[in-house]
């Protein structure tokens, strides 16, 4: 009787036992799997902004020349009339198709009027501009124009319309990759024509800028200081932490002022770092507020570029010069390629699948499979996915 107790109660110990290492081994394989899990997450989180490939517009709010004025300036300066006969549909088109890089440049006009009655329509004698543009050029602040007087027809003349075409399409499609916009400030008049005088930026339109920036975008808004962080210097920032995981710049966008040397140093004038600016710039390696360079020819460039991107910066270049520079295709062709190659994060081309010039020129800049952006091979080496 004992000795059956006794094997009842080996059998139960042995039972128990069995059942723990099970559980065990359950709770290992349980671990591993969260392990796993939590892997992948932190990859996912480690794919950050620079880890991408972008292509995007120039000039992106540019309509096409009216053909009067264009013959008007042929006559005159062949080459410049072919290099600005190109055009774009509307911004929210293009962010549409798939770009994530666009171009604006404004002009400064802080009474209104100045841009209203344009040179062109005096020489054509023609009504080009329509009611509610004119009406809006009368309106003081920024606006958009290529060429002042020359080429000014616009899909949205006033700055603050494009900033709310750009907000609309955000607000549509919250989980966007986040968009990168370029600007430049123009200064200079033509010379083709005897054109409306233009003004100067100064310090304090440079605040004035920021402030419709920052109004506008709000967190929408990637700035210096959120890079900067608890770093020393914007530069450190970017050369030690990197830039934020793309998750965390989904829904977003990033301004870049596009400068002369004399703009850049008033912009970065007693804001060390860039400190509470909305845009960032191209300022030279070793300088604090260097995050961002620009080197818009990536054959005499191409090494350069695929330093700046190893090192760690966000890098803008062109695929090609525009309109004018198809008539060597081999060429275009060669820079294109150039540009994939060098790992630069930021693309800009007239010839985007949809733009107007692709079928009259056989052209298409894009990546595989017609896609405008994609995984920087340069500095993610690993396979990825990357979605809108």
């Amino acid at each position: 009787m004992l000795a059956k107790v006794r094997i009842n109660f080996e059998m139960m110990i042995t039972c128990f036992f069995s059942v723990m290492k099970r559980s065990v081994k359950l709770i290992i394989i349980h671990l591993t799997s969260l392990s796993i899990t939590f892997s992948l997450l932190s990859q996912a989180e480690e794919f950050k902004l620079n880890d991408i490939q972008m292509i995007g517009s120039h000039n992106s709010y540019k309509k096409s020349l009216n053909t009067e004025i264009l013959a008007l300036i042929a006559k005159q300066d062949a080459k410049k009339a072919a290099q600005i006969n190109y055009s774009h549909p509307s911004l929210i088109k293009q962010l549409t198709i798939g770009l994530r890089h666009l171009e604006i440049d404004i002009v400064k006009d802080p009474e209104g009027g100045k841009f209203a009655y344009p040179v062109g329509e005096k020489l054509t004698q023609q009504v080009i501009l329509t009611s509610a543009e004119r009406e809006e050029l009368n309106l003081p602040g920024f606006k958009v124009l290529h060429i002042p007087d020359v080429d000014f027809s616009s899909h949205c003349v006033l700055f603050q319309k494009c900033l709310d075409q750009l907000i609309q399409f955000s607000n549509e499609h919250p989980n966007h990759l986040p968009i990168v916009i370029l600007m430049n400030l123009k200064e200079s008049r033509t010379k083709l024509v005897d054109a409306t005088p233009v003004l100067p930026f100064t310090a304090e339109d440079y605040d004035e800028l920021d402030n419709v920036l920052l109004t506008a975008f709000k967190d929408k808004l990637i700035t210096p200081n959120e890079i900067k962080g608890q770093y020393t210097t914007l530069e450190q920032a970017v050369l030690e932490n990197g830039w934020p995981p793309i998750d965390k710049t989904r829904g977003r966008f990033l301004f870049i002022l596009d400068g002369k040397s004399h703009q850049l140093n008033t912009y970065r004038n007693d804001h060390l770092s860039l400190k509470d600016r909305a845009l960032f710039a191209s300022y030279p390696e070793g300088e604090p507020e260097a995050a961002l360079m620009i080197r818009n020819n990536p054959v005499t460039s191409l090494e350069e570029i695929k330093r700046l991107v190893d090192k760690g910066y966000l890098v803008r270049t062109r695929a090609d010069s525009g309109a004018g520079s198809m008539s060597k295709t081999a060429d275009v062709k060669l820079r294109t390629e150039q540009a994939f190659e060098s790992g630069a994060q930021i693309i800009s081309t007239d010839f985007y699948l949809g733009a107007p010039q692709v079928l009259p020129y056989d052209f298409v800049v894009g990546f595989k499979h017609g896609m405008l952006y994609r995984c920087n091979h340069k500095v993610r080496k690993e396979k990825c996915e990357l979605a809108d």
